[in-house]
């Protein structure tokens, strides 16, 4: 394939993989100073803020020339967030420690929202129309792989220190910006009209096209649910079986590990993308439940591994239908309309989920999760534009 979109999957990869090793220290750190699964839940939520002006982001980067300059600058700011949180965690006390933490995150969501969006538009401009699939294929197998090596990290880290953890991740994020400065892409020739008139575009093409209002409700439903899953895993590991860490990595490795099989699994899948999809998540739906009447960690395995490699299907299936009805042009509108009006419902998630379990106990949590995702897969079989597109 294309070596810059080579280079943008390299760091997407070192991206992901700090920015999912931070959403589990996190969430770990903060249960550990306040004892709350709401707490812990927000700090998650923290990450998923800044999406509610991701539509506008995207309006942004659509107008960019020099898309690559925001991009590494994006790059240091996460790196830079950082270090007002080491700083607590080795001084205390508690209110600064959440403070410090919730600014992090936010912080990272936000540079996370741009190079979301600036990743969106390269892969359109960098892949030919007979490689979306592959290299839809490619930059998820990736991107899980770098989830799972970052879910991985934080049961081995935070047992040498709080501290010590965060500056590892400090240096990872710095790292990303190697990638970032190797990538050869022309100054983009902006269009007419200032940021108001781009985002007038994005509107009325969203407005005008089904298959992405499907494609958010979607998106909405599902992520809901899908970001409850980190503050789900943890209190299974912190609260339910009092185990260290490395067993929450333990479960969340699984998960991206078997979505890298999954990945694999749908380069090779051809037929509507609804049905896949509603197949793929009424899978995920019963594994889910299941993890709520298992009483062991080791067991809990084999339905996390379920979900993994469904997670895999539905990322690349979607992805593809998502180059294929979406012009270059709208690219990162598109991905920021995804994200603003979607993903920002994991804002809540994390939250509502330890509510949740504070309400209707872990395992009623589980249950709720399979529930809805059962209820997602049944919708998505109503949907005739979203069905209406192969891969």
């Amino acid at each position: 394939m294309n070596r810059n979109f080579k280079l943008v999957t390299i760091e997407m990869g070192v991206s992901r993989f700090g920015t999912s090793a931070f959403d589990l220290m996190v969430m770990w750190i903060l249960l550990h100073y306040t004892g709350s699964a709401f707490l812990a839940g927000l700090g998650d939520g923290m990450l998923s803020l800044p999406l509610l002006l991701s539509f506008i982001v995207g309006a942004i980067v659509d107008k960019l020339r020099r898309r690559k300059l925001i991009a590494e600058a994006a790059a240091g700011v996460r790196s830079i967030a950082l270090i007002p949180m080491i700083m607590a965690v080795m001084r205390g006390p508690e209110i600064l420690v959440v403070a410090s933490s919730y600014v992090a995150a936010f912080l990272l969501g936000m540079t996370s929202d741009i190079l979301n969006s600036i990743r969106t538009t390269w892969s359109k401009e960098f892949l030919r129309e007979d490689e979306y699939k592959s290299g839809s294929g490619s930059y998820n197998a990736v991107g899980s792989l770098a989830e799972a090596i970052g879910f991985a990290v934080p049961g081995l880290l935070l047992g040498i220190g709080y501290s010590l953890a965060i500056l590892s991740l400090l240096m990872v994020f710095l790292s990303s910006i190697i990638p970032l400065a190797l990538i050869k892409a022309k100054p983009s020739i902006s269009s007419e009209g200032g940021v108001s008139s781009s985002i007038r575009e994005g509107l009325v093409f969203i407005k005008g096209n089904a298959f992405m209002l499907q494609f958010i409700v979607i998106s909405l439903a599902a992520n809901l649910v899908f970001g409850m899953s980190g503050i789900l895993f943890t209190d299974l590991v912190e609260e339910e079986f009092k185990l260290p860490p490395i067993y929450m990595s333990m479960l969340l490795v699984t998960i991206m590990i078997m979505s890298i099989l999954g990945s694999i699994m749908a380069t090779r899948l051809r037929g509507s993308v609804g049905i896949i999809s509603a197949i793929a998540m009424a899978i995920m739906g019963a594994a889910a439940a299941s993890i709520g009447f298992i009483g062991n960690v080791y067991l809990d395995e084999a339905p996390t591994a379920v979900i993994g490699v469904a997670l895999g299907v539905i990322n690349v299936v979607t992805g593809a239908a998502m180059l294929k009805a979406v012009p270059s042009q709208m690219m990162a509108r598109a991905q920021g309309a995804i994200n603003t009006f979607a993903l920002t419902a994991t804002f809540l998630s994390g939250a509502v989920g330890g509510l949740i379990i504070d309400v209707a106990t872990l395992r009623g949590a589980f249950l709720v999760v399979g529930v809805f995702l059962a209820i997602i897969a049944v919708i998505i079989t109503r949907l005739k534009a979203v069905a209406s597109i192969s891969v």
